[in-house]
């Protein structure tokens, strides 16, 4: 027997909320394992640590993209194992969302589609200091975060089995790019903060690898950073000179990737926040 399901919008003076009023979403339960904003995911498998210290890093940084807003930061949660991110229910996704400006909006949208699709991306969270976890060495393609970071920029992304990537991140990370990130027009020496690497590779390259783009996303990836720094109030900019193929056309760079955008099963999320 098909079973629906309908998500109810009970308070429609929301912004958020009042956007999507129109779409009343219906869906079927024996789909649910094709759409990735209502699988429930009982796998519990869509954004994990590669260890438990791993997880609760990417926690970290993930709640502190969200600085001040505890509703928004509570809906991010790990599971009983201690390393994989429980999928977001939608309409606690709906009441924590209220209140944010587009670009957190499209933030936190981002992170809904990467962590409820089925895909699963691995993240391995480093600092400094440390030798990278067991088993990571030829995926990182280092011994130690310092070396990591000084030939990776802190960050590294790359498909880990048939519809899974891996991440490899150095969350204080000291690499400087110097013809990359603007300000007012000019160029500044700046290196990545830990919550936009983790936006950037996860949500940039990550889910983008998982939806099976064949030039990496290395747009999408600059998009994502630029969305995180947009979001945090920052007015630097990320034109992608020293990442992929050159400096992109601001237009390109400050864009949403187009995945997010035509992704139906988002809820028109991406659409609706433009």
């Amino acid at each position: 027997k098909e079973i629906c399901h309908s998500v109810i919008l009970s308070n429609l003076e929301r912004p958020f909320a009042k956007s999507i009023s129109s779409y009343l979403i219906f869906f079927n339960e024996q789909s649910m394992g094709n759409n990735p904003i209502f699988n429930v995911d009982f796998r519990g498998d869509t954004i994990r640590g590669y260890s438990e210290r791993s997880a609760q890093r990417m926690l970290e940084g993930i709640r502190g993209s969200f600085a001040g807003n505890k509703g928004m930061q509570s809906i991010f949660q790990l599971g009983k194992d201690g390393r994989t991110l429980n999928s977001i229910d939608i309409n606690a996704f709906i009441d924590a969302s209220s209140g944010l400006n587009q670009d957190q909006l499209t933030l936190a949208g981002a992170y809904l589609l990467a962590i409820n699709q089925d895909a699963t991306h691995v993240v391995s969270v480093l600092k400094r200091g440390e030798t990278v976890e067991p088993g990571t060495e030829k995926l990182i393609g280092e011994s130690t975060a310092d070396m990591f970071d000084y030939y990776g920029g802190g960050g590294i992304n790359k498909k880990y089995g048939d519809n899974s990537t891996f991440t490899g991140i150095v969350m204080d990370s000291k690499s400087i790019a110097t013809h990359d990130y603007k300000e007012n027009g000019n160029y500044i020496p700046r290196g990545p903060s830990f919550g936009e690497v983790i936006a950037h590779e996860v949500l940039g390259h990550g889910v983008g690898w998982s939806l099976g783009n064949p030039v990496f996303h290395q747009e999408d990836a600059i998009q994502m950073s630029n969305v995180y720094l947009r979001s945090q109030g920052t007015n630097v900019y990320r034109d992608g000179g020293q990442h992929g193929y050159g400096p992109l056309d601001p237009k390109v760079a400050n864009d949403i990737p187009q995945y997010y955008k035509d992704t139906k099963e988002i809820l028109k999320i991406m659409r609706l926040l433009r």
